[in-house]
């Protein structure tokens, strides 16, 4: 959404890995403690990475009464992440996967996501 495996940097491809490690960097400007050390770990199928990551891209789009950041249940988490979804939406993004994708921790989905 932010970036994409897809994109060009200087007429050449950017790696997954340089995805990665950029929005992991991205989401330590806006929260030190929040864990993001593997893509697919509890704060990316959560949705709390992929909105930090939007929070530390455009600050001022994110609503954080609307995310739960402690202990979602599987509704929260579902909530979070369709949010995410959303805003990335309404940022210009186009995305070709929809929460289940996310919640089910998919690294594709999730990197696309980046």
């Amino acid at each position: 959404a932010v970036v994409s495996t897809q994109s060009t940097g200087g007429g050449k491809k950017i790696s997954e890995k340089k995805v990665i490690r950029w929005a992991k960097k991205q989401i330590k400007t806006v929260n030190d403690n929040l864990e993001v050390s593997k893509i697919n770990n509890e704060a990316w199928s959560n949705g709390v990475a992929m909105i930090t990551l939007l929070s530390a891209v455009k600050p001022e789009v994110i609503n954080w009464e609307y995310v739960t950041t402690e202990n979602p249940n599987e509704e929260e988490k579902q909530q979070n992440i369709s949010y995410a979804l959303t805003i990335a939406r309404k940022l210009g993004a186009i995305l070709f996967c929809g929460p289940d994708a996310i919640l089910s921790g998919n690294h594709k989905m999730i990197t696309l996501f980046c």
